[in-house]
């Protein structure tokens, strides 16, 4: 398990200046669904290196959260309701 500090040095990584190459891709990372849940974050966190920063296939992914009530659900369905507006 990480420590705080620890999670809080992998959120701050430049997308810029890592090697995608070098970043675990998600589609690797299998999720033990028997396991408790402490013990399936462990597990997942061990496969995916850092959880901020992963590729999927080619593409670098860095997740970022805002300081918002909103979920991600929320957003995209605004995000979606808006784009079929258009």
């Amino acid at each position: 398990m990480y420590s705080i500090k620890q999670l809080d040095t992998m959120q701050q990584v430049d997308l810029k200046q890592i090697d995608k190459d070098k970043l675990v891709d998600a589609r690797t990372v299998q999720i033990n669904t028997d396991l408790p849940k402490h013990q399936r974050m462990d597990h997942y966190l061990s496969q995916i290196g850092n959880p901020y920063c992963f590729r999927v296939g080619d593409t670098a992914v860095k997740v970022e959260f805002s300081d918002t009530d909103s979920t991600l659900q929320r957003t995209l369905a605004r995000f979606l309701s808006r784009k079929a507006a258009e």
